[in-house]
């Protein structure tokens, strides 16, 4: 397949050095490892946000020292998220509604 269309990118000497330590590890070339990376943002860009890369992305936020994105990882960690959580019904609660170990909460 021919590539007909050019793109000019101007680096720094740390990013060059980055992309010539990929070119290295994946034995391409430059266009190919800036090609790849590329697309690949662009991939991941339209795809459907999911439980796993919220939490990619606030584990992300969290190395970087954001105190919020830090809090918010522990409790998603901690709780489980949507697969473990009990099933809400709004209304009166039975006793045979609560499961074996689990735990009432007042909401007001």
């Amino acid at each position: 397949m021919s590539r007909a269309h050019t793109i000019k990118v101007r680096l720094t000497a740390d990013e060059l050095a980055h992309v010539d330590g990929a070119v290295g590890r994946l034995a391409g070339s430059r266009s190919g490892v800036l090609r790849a990376a590329a697309l690949q943002q662009l991939r991941g860009a339209a795809q459907a946000p999911s439980r796993e890369r919220a939490l990619a992305k606030l584990a992300e936020a969290a190395e970087e020292g954001n105190v919020n994105a830090a809090g918010l990882l522990a409790r998603e960690l901690r709780l489980g998220g949507e697969l473990n959580a009990p099933a809400v019904k709004p209304g009166r609660v039975r006793l045979e509604d609560i499961p074996p170990g689990g735990l009432l909460r007042a909401v007001r």
